[in-house]
């Protein structure tokens, strides 16, 4: 099957709800392809092992949806579907127990040699998650580190909003659809196109129309955790969600690290709780960097970037930083003519090795 046939009808099969991963999984292969699973009667659905008020459920639900009105709606809101099938699906998410069978996307899907890191925390953030917050996130953006969050009130916001003020890439986890007007919570809405367009990621394993139910956000934190080689807690009560996300990262073989609080606050429950568990006490990046023995992730990233790169691609690349720096800046620290630097800056840029943030003004990705 063609890879539009093959995407068209996961697209279908994933408006219907009660196809668990783990039944979709399951159902795929007993027939073989995502159009054999669409088209099966109930019978056929009870024969790969899908109990019978599911198989009806299924053929109920089925009859509902337009697939054609359904690729529509996605090709019009920028939205691309991947599966766990196909080779670009992020590799340490397909790690995890019961990854996401389909993934909708809007931006950019992190590359192999990514380094990214969950952050997450209370959306009721105090004064104290409010300055330690930026520091920390700044810091690991500079590194060229991409943030991973849940685009909610509270850290997770200040997470991204301070990623994307330090030039970085981050991704936003979303427990609804990723179109336009289904991003949850609505007030985000601007914040998560700001996220897409700057290089960075939104995903969802829901269709384009969902509403976010309560038992979504929960299963959103696995793919938080699932996506990130370690998870970071700032400020959480000894309820918060953010607690399960650390949980998640345990059972996924993650780091998990917290920052710790003052012992008078309650949204610092969670954080130093996980500390007397083991997490690694985290006050800056570098006790980051230093869990994972890396004193640079982003000279690390630079490394194998270089090793693709010609001499004058390798000369703009020198003077890059995660600081925009103006055409006109590089081709005089270059002493390179305008024509070769603005080519080469466009190829560069098509191979997703520097980024324009804007009048012409250049980092490094």
């Amino acid at each position: 099957m063609d890879q539009e046939s093959h995407i068209s009808y996961a697209v279908g099969l994933s408006k219907i709800f009660c196809l668990t991963p783990q039944r979709m999984r399951r159902a795929r292969a007993f027939f073989s392809s995502y159009e054999n699973l669409w088209r099966a009667s109930a019978g056929e659905l009870r024969e790969a092992g899908i109990d019978s008020e599911t198989a009806d459920m299924v053929i109920t639900q089925r009859t509902g949806i337009d697939i054609g009105k359904e690729i529509e709606n996605i090709y019009r809101e920028n939205i691309s579907v991947i599966t766990d099938q196909d080779a670009q699906y992020p590799p340490l998410l397909k790690q995890i127990y019961n990854p996401p069978w389909i993934l909708y996307y809007r931006g950019t899907l992190p590359e192999k040699d990514t380094w990214c890191i969950g952050i997450v925390g209370t959306r009721k953030m105090t004064a104290y998650g409010k300055t330690v917050t930026p520091r920390i996130v700044t810091e690991l953006a500079e590194q060229g580190v991409t943030t991973v969050s849940g685009l909610a009130f509270g850290i997770d916001a200040c997470v991204h909003m301070h990623t994307l003020h330090a030039h970085g890439k981050t991704i936003a986890v979303l427990a609804s659809g990723i179109d336009a007007h289904s991003v949850y919570p609505a007030a985000h809405r601007s914040l998560a196109e700001e996220i897409s367009e700057q290089g960075g990621m939104l995903c969802s394993e829901y269709p384009p129309d969902t509403v976010p139910q309560t038992f979504f956000f929960p299963l959103r934190n696995r793919i938080i955790s699932g996506l990130s080689r370690g998870v970071v807690v700032i400020e959480a009560g000894e309820t918060s969600g953010a607690l399960i996300t650390a949980r998640y990262a345990l059972e996924q073989n993650r780091d998990v690290f917290a920052v710790p609080g003052p012992i008078t606050s309650y949204m610092s429950v969670g954080p130093n709780e996980l500390l007397k568990k083991g997490a690694y006490p985290v006050t800056c990046a570098q006790d980051i960097f230093d869990a994972f023995s890396f004193s640079n992730i982003r000279a690390q990233q630079s490394v194998s970037k270089h090793e693709h790169l010609d001499s004058v691609e390798r000369e703009i690349y020198s003077v890059l930083s995660g600081n925009p720096m103006h055409i006109d800046e590089v081709r005089i620290a270059c002493g390179l003519d305008t024509s070769t630097v603005s080519g080469t800056l466009l190829i560069m840029e098509m191979k997703k090795i520097v980024r324009n943030v804007g009048a012409q003004n250049y980092i490094r990705v």
